[in-house]
């Protein structure tokens, strides 16, 4: 029993991982196509560990604010996702957070 519940543990550090790769392939992508972001409604990205897609919430051009939501779907079939704000100009990131 004890083996299981580590084997469990261990699946789950891995998911877990997994995700934290998407959400860095997610943020790499919005911070490097800015203006293609605001262009296009959604961007869809296949990875070996799973999918990202990002999709443009607002481009406040006035603020220079770019807002998109990051979602993450592994292949083991975990999702999550969160909340990006970037500076339309640099690519920054100025919030990262789950929403809420």
């Amino acid at each position: 029993m004890g083996f299981q519940k580590e084997l469990k543990s261990a699946e789950l550090t891995i998911s877990f991982y997994k995700k934290q790769q998407l959400f860095r392939v997610g943020v790499s992508e919005a911070a490097s196509t800015v203006e293609r972001i605001c262009a296009e409604q959604k961007t869809h990205i296949d990875t070996e560990e799973g999918r990202v897609t990002l999709k443009r919430m607002k481009c406040d051009l006035k603020k220079k604010l770019v807002l998109v939501l990051v979602k993450v779907k592994t292949k083991d079939g975990l999702s999550d996702e969160r909340e990006l704000m970037l500076d339309w100009k640099t690519g920054e990131i100025m919030r990262w957070a789950n929403p809420d």
